[in-house]
């Protein structure tokens, strides 16, 4: 059977983050070449320091086990080959417990599907769509088309007396007597009536 960190160091999978903080100091204190002497040994040393970087960190300890129960119950050795093995600082993978995103595409999908990311990505299409919606000439949001009975045009009639146009006034015999065909024409163009 291949040796995992908790071998390395000479602990139980359920022992205490102090538990394995107190072994690691009594080995380094052994193996470490300028502590040590007669029993320092470099390579277990740095053996040591990898497995304990590891298994004091909450986090990379979760993701380790997990990554050795996977492991284990696929029959393959996980020391030589696990995500920590032999990295500078532990790090340089992303894998988590309960479903790791651990293939480049999973960690892919993964960080385009986070909060942050998604609402970034959607602000983006929505100005690229509105961008190049205005560079084509076709904008998303039309602009009332006020020369063809939009909402800025109202009805009015084109008083002869005064030249203006006015709105329709049943109350004003001028406006009676005349009968005046309504036009459409822009709201801007035509003079408010008072009684």
């Amino acid at each position: 059977m291949k040796k995992n960190h908790y071998d390395t160091l000479g602990v139980r999978r359920d022992d205490s983050q102090e538990t394995i903080k107190a072994t690691f100091r009594k080995l380094s204190m052994e193996l470490h070449p300028d502590v040590g002497g007669v029993t320092a040994c470099p390579e277990r040393f740095k053996e040591i320091s990898v497995a304990a970087n590891i298994l004091t960190n909450e986090k990379r300890r979760r993701v380790y086990d997990y990554h050795l129960r996977e492991s284990g119950a696929m029959g393959r050795g996980l020391h030589k080959s696990g995500p920590y093995y032999n990295h500078p600082k532990g790090t340089g993978f992303r894998p988590g417990p309960a479903g790791v995103a651990t293939t480049p595409l999973q960690i892919f999908v993964s960080n385009i599907m986070r909060p942050r990311t998604f609402v970034y990505g959607w602000c983006a299409a929505v100005v690229t769509a509105y961008t190049l919606s205005y560079l084509s000439g076709d904008p998303v949001i039309k602009r009332q088309d006020t020369t063809l009975g939009g909402p800025d045009l109202v009805k009015a009639w084109k008083n002869p007396e005064t030249g203006f146009y006015e709105q329709p006034a049943p109350w004003d015999p001028a406006y009676r007597s005349l009968n005046p065909q309504l036009q459409d024409v822009p709201r801007e163009w035509v003079v408010k009536r008072r009684r």
